[in-house]
């Protein structure tokens, strides 16, 4: 079958138009894909280096207000508590997170139990409590921040060695008689965020011995319309360096924070049904990362 050469020429015509007018789309989403990704690598290091500024020259505060508190526990409380909320509220809008808060925090003395996805929880935690953590050993270790954890009250507790959990209890109970909340994570280890982890009970031992309140909380995070989703990048996977985990998080356009708070405090004398009661309370009030 012959085809006229009006109606090639109208065919190729028509083939040229198709390439010209799709070639521009694809060439600017290119170049904005490409920009974008170049800004993101920019914003990360002018984001990287706020955060050390930031942590040096609190740093330098503390320190240097701190021979002023020597003989005066309340003010050495006073103190820490005023240098790890602004600490991490800073290193928060330094990293682009948003915290929004859903009820009333805690005032102590109590203990307060949360869901843990990434270890972000613990300034996004600290940014609106004045609450004295208990985390992980590992922590320690880290470059500065272990140096900071340590100075600024944080109660280490080595997961893999039970041994350690009576003087953690101990000092546990010491925090909570000088009226501070005692924030600490049950799951025992960070998640996913689309489910939580069964509550262990041994951390709650101190809490139920006494029979002290217990106010409970659930983290969740979202990711901006251009990032990734939050389960994808969020979450700290095992076996990933802290630096990468850092420039993950750091390459978000924005990261939105959200605790929700329980309402009231629970008590109750065996630890292991208030570890189960109280993981049944923050999954009440969980919301799956998506």
């Amino acid at each position: 079958m012959n085809v006229s050469e009006d109606k090639k020429a109208g065919m190729r015509s028509g083939a040229a138009g198709s390439i010209l007018h799709g070639s521009p789309r694809e060439f600017h989403s290119r170049l904005r894909r490409c920009l974008h990704a170049g800004w993101a690598g920019i914003r990360a290091g002018l984001r990287l280096l706020a955060f050390l500024l930031a942590s040096f020259a609190l740093a330098a505060v503390f320190f240097s207000l701190l021979p002023w508190t020597v003989r005066s526990p309340t003010r050495r409380a006073r103190l820490r508590n005023r240098v790890f909320g602004t600490w991490s509220r800073l290193s928060l809008a330094c990293a682009g997170v948003r915290v929004d808060v859903r009820g009333r925090p805690p005032v102590g003395p109590c203990f307060l139990v949360s869901n843990h996805i990434v270890h972000l929880d613990i300034w996004v935690l600290a940014s609106k409590t004045s609450a004295v953590f208990v985390a992980e050993s590992g922590i320690a270790s880290w470059p500065f921040f272990g140096f900071m954890a340590r100075v600024l009250s944080i109660i280490f507790v080595d997961r893999l060695n039970n041994r350690t959990i009576p003087e953690v209890n101990q000092r546990m109970e010491e925090e909570f008689a000088n009226g501070h909340v005692i924030a600490l994570f049950p799951e025992g280890r960070t998640s996913g965020g689309a489910r939580l982890r069964p509550f262990r009970s041994s951390l709650l031992e101190s809490a139920a011995r006494r029979e002290h309140p217990v106010a409970w909380a659930a983290i969740g995070y979202r990711t901006g319309a251009y990032d990734p989703p939050a389960s994808e990048v969020v979450p700290w996977p095992e076996g990933l360096s802290i630096a990468a985990q850092a420039a993950k998080l750091l390459l978000l356009d924005r990261i939105e924070a959200t605790i929700t708070f329980g309402e009231g405090t629970i008590r109750a004398s065996d630890r292991k049904a208030l570890a189960a009661e109280l993981q049944k309370r923050v999954e009440a009030i969980f919301t799956p990362m998506v």
